[in-house]
């Protein structure tokens, strides 16, 4: 696995050993940052279910200003790959060991917004309802969140506040891209 583009494009990252973690694809990630293009450019980015940073890291090389990684497993190998980077973790670049449903109403309460929010639950947790209705409160006005499920999944879509405006997949990957409301 490696980052794809940006300031840290071509660098390796140490991956999961096992099978108990399921990394987005290179090539999800590089269509995920086709997708979201200039949008990326001095962002405030969340990656929910970090596992590895690789999608965080990704969004830091690509020019977001500030990286926010909720991984509640594998924070050693996000820490891991960010001091290979060099990253200067104090100023654009912070992990949070936690739950990532805590951890969204948590920074909600503290007031955080993201212009972009990427979340790969468990594809069997079913997290997919409460990680659309949460975001919706972290995201700011015309922010995206960016859900990686499994294609079969059906994508909820009973957050007011939020609207899909497109959806890929690849594999037996889909990811669903939600805006949020300008006016909500």
């Amino acid at each position: 696995m490696r980052i794809i583009g940006g300031r840290y494009g071509g660098a390796r990252l140490f991956t999961p050993k096992g099978h108990d973690a399921r990394p987005t694809s290179e090539r999800a990630r590089e269509a995920l940052f086709n997708i979201i293009g200039p949008r990326i450019d001095s962002a405030r980015f969340l990656d929910l279910y970090g596992g590895t940073g690789a999608v965080g890291l990704e969004a830091l090389s690509r020019g977001a200003e500030h990286v926010t990684v909720v991984e509640i497993k594998h924070v050693d190998l996000v820490a891991r790959n960010s001091a290979k980077l060099k990253i200067d973790s104090s100023r654009e670049f912070e992990v949070i060991q936690a739950d990532a449903l805590y951890t969204l109403k948590e920074l909600a309460l503290r007031g955080e917004l993201f212009d972009l929010i990427f979340a790969d639950p468990p594809w069997k947790d079913g997290a997919e309802k409460n990680i659309v209705e949460l975001a919706a409160n972290l995201l700011k006005s015309a922010g995206w969140l960016i859900l990686e499920t499994y294609y079969k999944t059906d994508p909820p879509l009973f957050e007011p506040r939020l609207k899909i405006v497109d959806s890929r997949r690849y594999g037996d990957t889909a990811l669903l891209f939600y805006e949020r409301s300008t006016t909500a």
